[in-house]
């Protein structure tokens, strides 16, 4: 091949570098919402399993309980 190391690392980096770019942009091009006063069965599944913390990110879902004073 004529493509030398050198190149290869640099095109493989560009490559990374576009990749993270991508992934970064689809996690903040959607907005976040923000769930107030939400009791656990917030972040629950179907069946009524707690949702992981991944789970819950990808949904953009962001869920407070309430506390003594409301």
């Amino acid at each position: 091949s004529e493509i030398t190391p050198e190149v290869m690392s640099i095109t493989d980096a560009a490559c990374r570098r576009l990749m993270g770019m991508e992934v970064a942009s689809e996690f903040d091009g959607a907005p976040q919402r923000y769930i107030l006063g939400a009791s656990e069965s917030a972040v629950q599944d179907a069946e009524g399993n707690t949702k992981s913390a991944w789970e819950t990110y990808i949904g953009r879902v962001l869920a407070l309980e309430r506390d003594e004073d409301g």
